[in-house]
């Protein structure tokens, strides 16, 4: 069931705003909630909260990296939810892979 949806705003961006075209939808799981980051659109990420064990779980859609605009997007998704400031190359190496981290 979804909880809400918001816009994506920046907290490490250098841009003030993503003017819309980011959105995050939070769902309601058996575990916690998940995030699901829309860029323009179009489904790119997901962050999986498991209240069990107190991680998050991300995966990456095959569109992550339609765009710039996108990766950056995807770069701010994920470091609000803790992960460190990431290069395209070190996002693309998490494509595919189950990528956990605690609560912060």
């Amino acid at each position: 069931m979804m909880e809400r949806s918001y816009m994506l705003d920046t907290q490490y961006a250098t841009q003030k705003s993503f003017g819309g075209k980011a959105v995050v939808e939070v769902w309601r799981n058996n575990l916690g909630l998940d995030y699901e980051l829309f860029s323009y659109g179009t489904h790119v990420a997901t962050v999986f909260g498991n209240g069990l064990d107190g991680t998050y779980q991300l995966e990456l859609e095959d569109t992550w990296s339609y765009s710039n605009t996108t990766v950056r997007h995807v770069r701010e998704f994920i470091q609000q939810f803790g992960w460190k400031r990431m290069t395209k190359a070190e996002i693309g190496e998490l494509y595919g892979k189950t990528v956990c981290r605690k609560y912060l």
